[in-house]
Order: C-alpha cells, then structure tokens, then sequence
C-alpha cells in the first residue's frame, strides 16, 4: 500500500494502538494486579507504570501532530516523556536503587525498573517528536533519531524471539518488556510516517518503480534472514545441526537470499528500462507524426495564401483607381506576409518556430520585389542577430515589419531614391526590432501611427501582441524601435 506524504492516518492509527495498550497495561496490570499484562510471562521483564505514561504522552503528541493542531501540545508531550526518561536513566546510571516507579509503587522490585534501552528510545522518539514540529532543519536528525530508535526495538524483539536470557545478558535490554519493544516499533514506525518526505521512508511509499521494487523485496530481505537464524537455532537446540553447520549453512542460505534480491533488482530494472525505452520510441513517432501533420498543415496554409493573394492581384486590375489600387496591393503584402511564415516553417526543423534572420530576409525581399524598390533606387537591407521565434511571434512580427516597410516606401521618399533598414537584435534586457529609413521624417514623430488608418491599428495592434514597447523618433530620417520582451516566445501572450 502507497502512502503519500500528506496521509497522516497510519501515524493516527498506530498512535490510538499504542495508547490504547499502554494505557491496559497501566490500569488492568498495574491496576488491577494481572501480572500477564505487566510482564506476559512470569520469567520476562515487567512494563512499569513509567513507561506506560511515556507512551501515552508520545501516543497523544503523534495523534495531536497527525491531526493538524498547532505545536504547543506535540512539544508539551514530548518534554514531559523526555523528562521522565532523563530522571531515570540519571538514577539508574548513578545506582542510587530508587527509580520513579519504586516511589509510585513501593512493592516494586529493584530490577523492575525503566531499563537503559527504554530510557533511550523514549528520549529519541522525544526529540523526534519535537523534531517534527520544527522547520526542515531538523530533518536529517529527525531521521537518523527515528530510525535509531526504531533499530534499537527491533533488536529487543529479535532478541526475545531467539534467546531472552542473551537478550537479559545485555545490561542496556535487562529490564525492557517484550510488549515494551513491541510498542517502540509502533511508535517510531509513526513518527516516520508522520514525515515520510523527510527520511528514507520516502523510498518505500513513493510511486516510483524503484519504491515498488523497494517494497516487492523489503518483506523478504528483512524478514528471511530472521526466519532463517530462528529455525537454524531450533534445529541445534534439537540436535540436527552443530554450531559450525548453522553458520555454513546460513551464510550460503544468506548469500542466496542477497543474490536472489540483486538478480531480482535487475530483473525489475531491465523491465523498467525496456518499457523507458518503448515509451521514447513511441514519443518519437509521435513527435515525428505531429511535425509531418504540421508541415502538411503549413504547406496546405501557405498554397490558399498565395491563391487569395493571387486573386487580389486579379481583382486590382480591375479598377483604374490607383488609391484602390494601392488598397489591394497593401492588403496582398499583407497576406504574403503571412505566407512567408508558412513557408518558412515547412523547412524549419522545429515545426512552430523559424528563423528570425532567415524571416525577415525572405519578408523583404518580397516586399522589395513586390513594390518594385530596385527600379524606384530604394534599397531595403535586413540586419540581424540569430535567433528563433515561435509562429505567433513571428506572424505579429511579420506584420508589423510589414506595415513599417510600407509606411517608409509610401512616406520616407517622394520619387528620389533612399535606404530603409530592418534590424533584429538579441540583447539581455529584451529583442530590438528597429526599422529606420533616410528620407525626410516628421514633424510630429509621436503621432505619426495615431492615426485611424488600417496601417496605423496594425501596428499599434501587433504592437499590443507583442507586448512590446515602441518608440518613434526623427534621425537623419524616421527611426521606429520596438523593445520585445525577452521572453516573449515562452509567455502566454493571448488572454
């Protein structure tokens, strides 16, 4: 079972079992003097009443902590268990003969006291708790606490399951219940999943393959080499095996268990890596299927371009007028303007993005072609820096270019030559498009593009698209710069 970070209802439940157990031993054994809830079985070391409250303190500052609520009473429970545990494991290091539990229950015997092991872990999981309550700061020691803690149980639990009296040998476990250990584990397997994001318990509850492999393999590689000790040691108790042939025997059994765990990871890896590699392939041709859909798309764009830019054409001979005349013409820059962007992104190797130098180059010369600029003596000269942009960036700024271009022919020059330069430039602070021509200027070069004109709302709309910022001035001609954001082709420019 998956659990994600936010899910505090394991450390809840685990939180209520240890409390409700704790709280048993407290009122039905000590309490009402049943000795099988005290110590299980009449040779194991006795949970005392110390104890008992440290677990329902550390139980209610989980829950209080799972639940959301503030930190006072998560902090409050951890100092009183902490406290507890100090006093002690401060009298029982200086053997002064008395702990807690002797002044509250004075039949007690002596060696019935917190055991050194049981000091500790109440001290850890304290500070754990109290760990939790603090900013990521704390993390690495609330992990490495936690998990201490939890180890130190589990060695209890191991031990009473082999050989108690070993277990007893040991002066930290001498006096630690079973049901004691048991209830650790619950405590700091809580703690961990309170905070899972922040310990190696993440590993086990992600969503990943490797946390489901992790999770596939945990049961077997904790638990075999457990089982495997415990009937091996059964067995010689019995008879069966000498001491020497255990240990032969469990390191082969062991060394198999690691080998089957390592084939086993790499087993699952392979497969993680075919099903990776299937998913590029798939990508791929996918990718490559959209971009062959686009480039049909664009060609298909561009052909119905020039067949309305064609029929404009048609439709201005027609007419005698040279001001409607020019009104088609205007129009058809305009529509082959936008089929130089379709064009370009037929060739383009990204299939919504072009060449932002290559563009204009193409632009103009069509615009110089289609206005006859070399016989009138204009030159029309494209200076930029590399660069891409996306098809809607490219489309505003082809038609704004455009409109520029236009007005500079129409206005800058009456029948004398001139030069009128487009230029694209990358800078840190944004992209520079500047159009600049020789001829005469204006004598209001603020309001020159304030007009009603068509020409004019294109502009100032393309202006508008492109977030843009434009700026018109008088310099040995007309000069129009517009400063693009840099970011332009990544920010969400239609709302």
């Amino acid at each position: 079972m998956e659990l994600s970070a936010g899910n505090s209802v394991w450390p809840k439940w685990l939180s209520l079992i240890v409390a409700g157990l704790s709280a048993a031993v407290l009122i039905v054994g000590w309490g009402a003097g049943v000795d099988a809830f005290t110590r299980i079985r009449p040779d194991f070391a006795a949970m005392v009443p110390s104890t008992t409250l440290c677990f329902m303190l550390l139980s209610a500052g989980i829950y209080a902590h799972a639940t959301g609520r503030d930190r006072t009473w998560p902090r409050l429970c951890a100092g009183f268990a902490g406290g507890i545990a100090a006093v002690n494991l401060i009298l029982a290091s200086f053997q002064i003969g008395v702990q807690l539990d002797n002044l509250v229950v004075p039949s007690m015997a002596a060696d019935d006291g917190m055991a050194f092991a049981t000091s500790g872990s109440v001290l850890l999981a304290a500070y754990s708790l109290f760990a939790l309550t603090r900013k990521d700061g704390e993390a690495p020691a609330f992990q490495w606490t936690a998990t201490l803690g939890l180890l130190a149980a589990l060695v209890a639990l191991v031990g009473y399951a082999f050989d108690t009296r070993a277990l007893y040998d040991v002066f930290v476990f001498t006096a630690m219940a079973l049901h004691t250990a048991v209830l650790f584990v619950f405590v700091f397997a809580a703690l961990l999943l309170l905070a899972p994001g922040r310990s190696w318990v993440a590993i086990l509850v992600g969503r990943g393959p490797g946390s489901v492999g992790a999770r596939r393999l945990l049961p077997l590689v904790a638990l075999a080499p457990v089982a495997l000790c415990f009937v091996a040691l059964q067995l010689t108790d019995v008879g069966l095996f000498n001491a020497n042939f255990r240990l032969s025997l469990l390191a082969i059994v062991m060394m198999a268990i690691a080998t089957w765990a390592v084939l086993r990871n790499g087993h699952l890896m392979n497969e993680a890596d075919r099903d990776r590699a299937q998913l590029v392939q798939d990508l791929r041709q996918t990718s490559a299927e959209r971009a062959l859909l686009l480039k049909e798309l664009y060609h298909r764009v561009k052909n119905n371009l020039q067949q309305i830019n064609a029929m404009l054409r048609i439709e201005a001979r027609k007419f005698d007028d040279p001001q409607l005349t020019e009104s088609f013409r205007a129009v058809s820059d305009r529509v082959a303007a936008l089929g130089t962007v379709h064009q370009l992104l037929i060739s383009s190797p990204t299939p919504s993005e072009v060449e932002v130098k290559e563009f204009l180059e193409v632009l103009c010369k069509g615009v110089a072609v289609s206005n006859s600029l070399e016989r009138r003596g204009i030159e029309l000269i494209v200076e930029a820096d590399d660069g891409r942009a996306h098809i809607e960036v490219a489309i505003s700024m082809g038609l704004l270019v455009n409109e520029l271009v236009m007005n500079a022919i129409k206005h800058a020059f009456a029948d004398g030559p001139g030069r009128i330069v487009v230029s694209y430039e990358n800078r840190p602070d944004c992209l520079m498009l500047v159009v600049s021509d020789t001829g005469a200027g204006t004598s209001d070069p603020a309001q020159v593009f304030e007009t009603k004109g068509t020409g004019s709302l294109i502009i100032r709309s393309m202006v508008s698209q492109l977030k843009a910022d434009m700026q018109v001035r008088n310099s040995g001609g007309l000069v129009v710069e517009v400063r693009i954001p840099p970011d332009i082709n990544e920010m969400d420019r239609y709302e």
